[in-house]
């Protein structure tokens, strides 16, 4: 005797055992998650751990783990039945925290207390919770790797989104565009690649957008401008080019601007003279060039206005304006000649 319990039945068996012993309902719906079950007596039961966030093999070719006929082995079945019946969220939400710690390298996290407690994961380390739904992930400077996995879509609740300071690579994750509820977007200090997405503008509770200290190429997307209730938007310390949209003129709300340390060109938009509840602009060590819109003078409020350190020349086109841009930064037109 080797004291092992030999265990083989299929996918599709397992899925219906474990919709009945969690005691939810499975899903009707026919056609959705997978193509391969189509037609299956077992289709109800698959698409259940889909939506519960137990499994979300198999779309062959690109995945061919856990087929609706493959045998699942004893470590396997342990735990897909631990995710079903433990967790006390949603159950997409259970399966989006899993896929964070599971792809992000959650493992090797400075701190994961309670990422593997599914009984409560709303007690798990930069984990907020609300009436039973994840409302926050404060995750700064904990060393998380790899790439922001697609599933965090599926914490529709989620308000505020704290990853800063991490090595998180791949490009800003498009998903976010849909989360309607975010209020903050906090990711500077990673790794990021490629541009801004276009869409971040549709999130009209958006309050804080953050993602300087990356590796951003490509413009800044004029829909920003769409984001009615924006404060801060941090850009610093990418690799953008292009102008700065003039659309970003009628946020109305924004205290804090800060593009520097890009490769911006052309002039300053005469609508930045609009953005009257500004405290800090930062435009700083960028491509820009031409004349100063007289209109900055509007921004009555600010405390700090940086615009040194251009490749291009600056100019004041009155003694006027050029003592009040000096008030706030000396060297502001130190890129001419």
């Amino acid at each position: 005797m080797t004291g092992r319990s030999r265990i083989a039945i299929g996918l599709g068996v397992f899925a219906l055992f474990t919709a009945l012993l969690a005691a939810i309902p499975a899903a009707a719906t026919a056609g959705g998650t997978f193509v391969d079950d189509d037609g299956s007596i077992f289709e109800s039961d698959i698409e259940w751990m889909a939506t519960a966030g137990i499994t979300k093999g198999c779309n062959p070719p690109t995945n061919t783990k856990f087929c609706p006929d493959d045998k699942v082995t004893r470590g396997q079945m342990a735990a897909f039945m631990r995710r079903a019946l433990s967790c006390t969220l949603p159950g997409k939400e259970c399966g989006a925290l899993q896929a964070i710690y599971d792809e992000m390298g959650g493992a090797s996290w400075t701190d994961n207390t309670g990422w593997n407690n599914r009984s409560n994961p709303c007690t798990s380390f930069g984990v907020e919770c609300k009436d039973g739904r994840v409302v926050a992930l404060d995750l700064p400077d904990n060393g998380l790797t790899g790439s922001v996995p697609t599933e965090i879509v599926d914490l529709t609740e989620l308000v505020r989104l704290h990853l800063a300071d991490n090595a998180i690579v791949g490009s800003v994750p498009v998903q976010l565009i849909t989360m309607t509820t975010l209020v903050q977007i906090r990711m500077s200090g990673n790794g990021f690649t490629g541009p801004v997405p276009a869409g971040f503008g549709s999130l009209s509770a958006l309050k804080r957008f953050e993602l300087a200290r990356n590796s951003l190429t490509g413009s800044i997307p004029p829909d920003l401008g769409s984001a009615a209730n924006l404060e801060v938007l941090s850009l610093t310390g990418n690799e953008l080019t292009g102008q700065i949209p003039s659309e970003l003129g009628v946020l109305s709300k924004l205290k804090f601007l800060s593009l520097d340390d890009n490769a911006l060109n052309g002039s300053l938009p005469t609508e930045l003279g609009n953005l009257t509840a500004l405290s800090e602009l930062r435009l700083k060590d960028n491509d820009l060039s031409g004349a100063v819109p007289p209109s900055l003078m509007n921004l009555v409020g600010a405390q700090r206005i940086e615009l040194r350190g251009q490749s291009g020349c600056l100019t004041a086109a009155t003694q006027e304006l050029s003592d009040w841009l000096t008030a706030y930064d000396p060297d502001w037109a130190d890129g001419c000649p």
